[in-house]
């Protein structure tokens, strides 16, 4: 009996062995067949994730691309900016340029003007005799022979000092002409009288004194040797000095005397 119950229970106990070891077999079956699932899931949402972010790549190699498209077109409308800018500078540094030669033009005509106005004040003698026509010019001729010489024009800049210095200056008679220092004298005073007190249109600075007549021209023998040793001047060279300088060099009474020819420009001087 104890045998028989002995043998039960081993039978049993087999039994419970075999089927644990079949639940462990079907456990293990569905264990592998789900992870053989979550695998092939996982492979899935591997390549699922490759390709977006292989898209992704090629959308960012496309907006690099577009970047740098647009870099290069700001760097060129950069350097056509910079371009024209140059451009506009040189264009402003033509205008000044231009506007300042048409502004020295504008001066130097102003000046050339007046100068204009000093020798069209009064005619030079061969001005006058050119202007005649046969016969009047015989005449004209035989007046000036004679001492005639056109009076300067009414109511004009010129200084009064000036023009009785120029009809004293080509005085027919020699001996009534000043002497160079005389002259070089008078004009720096005229200058310096100008530069204090500018003209108006009556041109006095002469304290309200008439203007001198022509002066009369007479010819002597010693007149006209004094105009021969006055004459006695190289005019190929011209040195310039100062005013003070050609009255100095004349007071000496050196027979040299070609430096101070610069007369004609201090009788532009006074008229500027």
């Amino acid at each position: 009996m104890a045998d028989a119950a002995a043998d039960v229970t081993d039978s049993i106990l087999y039994g419970v062995e075999v089927a644990s070891h079949a639940v462990e077999a079907i456990d293990s079956e569905k264990e592998d067949k789900i992870l053989k699932e979550d695998i092939e899931e996982l492979l899935k949402f591997q390549t699922a994730l490759a390709e977006s972010i292989a898209d992704v790549g090629e959308k960012m190699t496309s907006v690099d691309e577009k970047i740098v498209g647009a870099n290069d077109k700001v760097e060129l409308v950069i350097e056509k900016v910079s371009e024209m800018q140059n451009t506009i500078e040189k264009v402003s540094e033509m205008q000044i340029t231009m506007q300042n030669l048409m502004n020295n033009q504008k001066n130097e005509k102003s000046n050339q003007d007046k100068i204009d106005i000093i020798f069209n004040e009064s005619l030079l003698p061969f001005e006058y005799y050119e202007e005649a026509d046969e016969p009047p010019r015989s005449d004209r001729l035989r007046k000036f022979i004679h001492g005639h010489r056109e009076p300067f024009t009414s109511g004009n800049i010129i200084p009064e000092q000036y023009k009785s210095l120029v009809n004293r200056a080509v005085d027919q008679n020699p001996g009534r002409r000043p002497i160079f220092s005389k002259m070089l004298t008078d004009l720096k005073d005229i200058f310096n009288n100008y530069t204090q007190h500018p003209i108006s249109r009556s041109g006095s600075l002469n304290n309200g004194r008439p203007p001198l007549p022509p002066p009369v021209r007479k010819l002597t023998v010693h007149t006209i040797a004094a105009a021969d040793e006055d004459c006695a001047i190289d005019f190929n060279s011209i040195n310039s000095m100062s005013l003070e300088k050609a009255i100095d060099e004349h007071k000496k009474n050196s027979t040299d005397k070609n430096s101070l020819l610069n007369l004609n420009q201090e009788y532009l001087k006074v008229s500027l």
